[in-house]
């Protein structure tokens, strides 16, 4: 009984310090670092759309996950660029749903997206941004642990 203890106990000092047991990695963790936008407030995720490196926005009050139609390339539909609500709050223009393969570290899904001109509220940040992670893709986690300290974000299925 005393080892049982002493080893969770060890368990739960190396979560304490930020070391993820590689079980923990098997069972549905996953772990990736973010980085702060220079000028602006904001996570930054360096993921994959249908193949090709992306930046993209942690945004926990965007309902969806939208992206630039530049970063489909040939495929992107033509949508006119969007402009502030008319109560302040988000932004209005045309949008098409579209399916894609996002990846995010080792994790792979094919998920739709909304594809979105809003090159315009990107351009406020100095860093290139090519869309926001919003709650659909938030809403795939039983959890989310953000470590300001060591600028990483572990996903938990």
């Amino acid at each position: 009984m005393r080892f049982r203890n002493l080893a969770i106990g060890i368990v739960a000092l190396l979560m304490l310090l930020g070391v993820t047991p590689a079980e923990d990695k098997a069972d549905g963790t996953l772990q990736v670092p973010y980085e702060l936008a220079k000028r602006r407030a904001g996570l930054l995720l360096r993921v994959r759309i249908n193949g090709a490196p992306a930046v993209m926005i942690l945004d926990t009050g965007s309902a969806h996950t939208i992206i630039r139609p530049g970063v489909l390339g040939r495929d992107a539909p033509k949508v006119i660029p969007a402009d502030p609500g008319s109560k302040g709050v988000g932004f209005i223009g045309d949008a098409v749903g579209h399916e894609v393969q996002l990846q995010v570290g080792e994790w792979r899904w094919r998920r739709p997206v909304v594809v979105m001109d809003v090159a315009r509220f990107l351009a406020v940040y100095d860093d290139r941004v090519d869309g926001l992670l919003g709650l659909d893709f938030l809403e795939e986690f039983s959890s989310i642990l953000i470590d300001t300290r060591a600028r990483k974000i572990t996903f938990h299925k």
